[in-house]
């Protein structure tokens, strides 16, 4: 797993949001990660965190 790649809580204390908002919005396709891993964790770039911001 690259360096870049945050696990979902990782990205929701970026974002300032809670996780459950991160999963509401990958639901809604708001927000989708980057990648998923075969178990089903969500990973997001800071890139496409700067650029939701």
């Amino acid at each position: 797993m690259s360096a870049h790649h945050l696990r979902i809580k990782e990205a929701a204390d970026i974002l300032e949001v809670s996780s459950k908002t991160l999963r509401r919005w990958n639901t809604s396709g708001k927000l989708v990660p980057e990648q998923r891993s075969v178990g089903g964790q969500r990973f997001y770039t800071e890139a496409q965190l700067r650029e939701f911001k």
